[in-house]
């Protein structure tokens, strides 16, 4: 059994025979739910130090409202309401322009993931956790590189011609699939919360680059207002996850420093 397990369960094995074959199949469904509740639960509820969680709340708080500025700013064009100045503000604070001051700001997060994810691997103490830590330093400046240039977009109209929209996006979610993939088998020597919390904030960004995309461009034949509001749900969920992200490496990263 894995010790994580065990030390959670004061009982051990012994709960975990008590119950029958039949009854652990029955409440399978059940089972996958709860445990992924957890999951969510464990990312959510993280003990983040105090200076860890009010800047957490404040680059939230930020990267909501220059989304919701992106978001007015769009809409106001599409009503014809914009001269040239408020036009080139509203690009300046477009949701998903290349350059703009909402994707420069996911663009940074991600970067000072990478340098946290860098720290975290000189001073873990654990010599097989150092390539997870690194895995992730490389994952968040990929991820950075990715916002910053739009590689999403990119991707995705270079294999419009060669692929059906359908397998384009299957693309992408096999790549998300990988990437998580790999953070989480060479975690095994990491502590079992910081595992946990940074695992489900990279698939929560996921899900959001990735769903909410898909989401997005699906609404996107409603008109130009749907596809603006579908814009704002995604790019404020992507930006939400990377907060989270970068506030679960930073409290595993001072967690390290405090146990050395």
């Amino acid at each position: 059994m894995d010790p994580d397990l065990a030390a959670a369960s004061p009982t051990g094995d012994a709960t975990r025979s008590s119950v029958s074959p039949e009854r652990r199949s029955g409440t399978a469904p059940a089972g996958a739910v709860v445990g992924l509740r957890q999951l969510l639960h464990s990312a959510w509820s993280s003990p983040l130090r105090r200076p860890t969680r009010v800047a957490a709340v404040v680059l939230g708080v930020t990267a909501v409202v220059l989304e919701t500025s992106g978001l007015v700013g769009r809409l106001a064009c599409l009503r014809g309401d914009c001269g040239p100045t408020a036009t080139a503000w509203a690009r300046v604070l477009d949701m998903d322009h290349v350059g703009s001051v909402p994707r420069l700001l996911v663009t940074s997060v991600f970067a000072v993931v990478c340098l946290v994810a860098l720290t975290g691997a000189v001073r873990c103490h654990r010599a097989g956790a150092r390539p997870w830590w690194l895995a992730l330093a490389v994952g968040a400046a990929a991820l950075s590189l990715a916002k910053a240039w739009s590689w999403h977009s990119l991707v995705e109209v270079g294999l419009s011609g060669l692929l059906p929209a359908a397998d384009v996006q299957l693309v992408f979610v096999a790549t998300a699939v990988v990437g998580i993939a790999v953070v989480t088998a060479s975690g095994r020597r990491v502590r079992r919360d910081t595992r946990i919390a940074v695992t489900t904030w990279l698939a929560l960004y996921a899900v959001a680059a990735v769903g909410l995309s898909a989401l997005a461009s699906a609404v996107a034949g409603a008109g130009p207002t749907a596809l603006a509001l579908g814009t704002w749900v995604e790019e404020t969920a992507e930006a939400l996850a990377a907060v989270g992200l970068l506030a679960v490496v930073v409290h595993g990263v001072v967690d390290l420093s405090r146990r050395r």
